[in-house]
């Protein structure tokens, strides 16, 4: 981890030594018909706000806690993962949650009262799940909109990135954090920087190094004021070209392709 980054504050953090049991009986199944139907719900959901051209309109039935399936589908993984407690299908169910709270439509408070204690349970038990990276790339998104108290999805974020036994739940960790004190306040932001940098050094073969390295490069060399980089292309009429050539010059840049 960056040096200067404080220690992990906010949550009962407890060390998980072993993985967890993999399910209950019938709870597997009980999984797979709640993403049924919610899958269901959520077209259905879509298809409602499609046919409202008036924007208003549409926040009106996506703030509608009995229209929104986040809101209707929220609780009743929250009441999964109560019963399968201790299991790897908690994490899993848990997941779920965060990745629904952000577009869930309810007041941020209640989301907050409804994952805080599903987040201390994912710290204590679920380390080593194997649900632990997409676990922290919701966490990161659910406390960036306010989902989740901002201490509280810290302070899971720095333990998954400091003791999770798989390379790439840490590495999204890592990145996660990064993400929120880069946008948080002046004095943390060299701490989101370090984290970026130990990704880029030290997780350069994943997609967590490679998007940090590129946000370095922007950073440092990229920003109003600074001069471009120079690279060498061909024009339309495939005629190689610098970009240093036109230095002194006025150049507008229009990229731009077919994928």
């Amino acid at each position: 981890m960056a040096a200067g980054i404080p220690s992990a504050i906010g949550l009962l953090v407890l060390q998980a030594t072993t993985s967890a049991p993999q399910s209950r009986p019938g709870l597997d199944a009980e999984l797979a018909r709640l993403d049924e139907d919610h899958a269901a719900a959520q077209t259905a959901f879509f298809a409602k706000l499609e046919k409202l051209d008036d924007d208003d309109a549409q926040a009106k039935l996506f703030a509608d806690p009995k229209e929104n399936p986040g809101a209707l589908f929220l609780p009743r993984y929250r009441a999964l993962a109560e019963r399968a407690k201790g299991t790897d299908l908690e994490m899993t169910a848990i997941v779920r949650m965060l990745e629904l709270a952000p577009r869930s439509g309810m007041d941020p408070k209640d989301v907050q009262s409804s994952l805080a204690p599903a987040v201390a349970a994912a710290v204590a038990a679920h380390l080593a799940s194997k649900d632990a990276e997409r676990f922290v790339r919701a966490l990161g998104v659910a406390t960036a909109s306010h989902a989740i108290e901002s201490a509280a999805g810290e302070s899971a974020l720095r333990k998954f990135a400091a003791s999770a036994p798989e390379r790439r739940a840490r590495a999204a960790a890592m990145i996660s954090l990064g993400d929120l004190l880069l946008r948080g306040a002046e004095a943390r932001r060299p701490d989101g920087r370090a984290l970026f940098e130990t990704l880029a050094r030290d997780y350069a073969d994943t997609s967590y190094g490679i998007r940090a390295k590129g946000w370095l490069f922007e950073h440092d060399h990229l920003q109003i004021g600074m001069v471009a980089p120079d690279f060498t292309a061909k024009d339309q009429d495939g005629k190689t070209f610098r970009l240093s050539d036109y230095r002194g010059r006025v150049v507008v840049l229009d990229f731009w392709g077919f994928w």
